[in-house]
């Protein structure tokens, strides 16, 4: 769940990080429903840990349409993909309901220090592609109530990424399952090659946020740690993001409906 929970953490990240002025800032109610999707190990697909959370702040840039320009840096890599304490958290009323083709999940509300959180720990039952919903039952001064409707991201798998024998300095060329037709330009590809740049564990990656068409290529400049993994320490995540959004003007309030299709396990080479 690193990639999906990081991505919309960040969002709020960078809305609080351009509040900080002396200047008065108008704020809106932010709700993300965050959905991660993957194998099951059983040849089907599960939802795990369903979370969502709600933020009042300054305004998050959001689309429902994917990038269309390849992005890649170097970087660590995110040490938890938990919520952050402290953030500007308000209530959504009692409970979340996640309406799926395997029947709703209802995500109950969890309060902490300096955090609100609704969340329903485990597997369920999940089927990529299909139509999804998330509504709230609202709170008084808090997020209303309000429901969002869209589609799962779909599921993919992609291609096992090359390394360099040599250990030169090589562009890596990853390819992995267009979307279908029908959700075409709506969905995101970001990529976590991860890395060992010592000897004993995997603490850097090439992270890229890619157009979803099927292919990307990734410069030469950047390529140099996967290629040099310490003791060959490395590992590939690749996941769908799709995103669908409900907003109400009169309250100034947004619904995020984050769906994900996560994959780490390469298809097998052609025979």
């Amino acid at each position: 769940m690193t990639l999906s929970r990081y991505a919309a953490l960040a969002l709020a990240a960078a809305s609080l990080t351009a509040c900080i002025s002396t200047e008065p800032v108008a704020t809106q109610d932010y709700g993300f429903v965050v959905l991660v999707g993957e194998p099951d190990g059983a040849g089907g697909s599960r939802i795990s840990d369903p979370i969502a959370y709600f933020l009042r702040t300054s305004q998050i840039g959001l689309s429902e349409t994917g990038v269309t320009q390849d992005n890649c840096e170097i970087g660590q890599i995110p040490g938890s993909s938990d919520p952050l304490p402290g953030l500007p958290y308000i209530d959504a009323g009692a409970s979340v309901t996640v309406g799926t083709e395997g029947g709703p999940i209802v995500l109950a509300r969890e309060t902490g220090a300096n955090l609100i959180l609704y969340t329903n720990e485990g597997a369920h039952a999940h089927a990529p592609g299909t139509a999804i919903s998330a509504t709230t039952t609202g709170a008084d001064g808090g997020f209303p109530a309000m429901t969002v409707s869209g589609t799962a991201a779909p599921a993919f798998t992609f291609q096992e990424v090359p390394v360099d024998p040599e250990g030169g300095a090589s562009e890596i060329v990853l390819t992995w399952d267009a979307p279908p037709a029908a959700v075409a330009g709506q969905t995101t590809m970001n990529v976590s090659l991860r890395y060992a740049s010592d000897a004993t564990s995997l603490n850097r990656q090439i992270f890229c946020a890619l157009k979803d068409d099927g292919s990307a290529t990734i410069s030469a400049l950047l390529s140099d740690g996967w290629h040099n993994s310490q003791n060959g320490l490395r590992d590939a995540l690749f996941e769908r993001i799709k995103i669908d959004l409900e907003t109400n003007e009169g309250s100034r309030s947004t619904l995020v409906l984050f769906s994900t299709y996560l994959q780490n396990e390469p298809a097998a080479a052609p025979q």
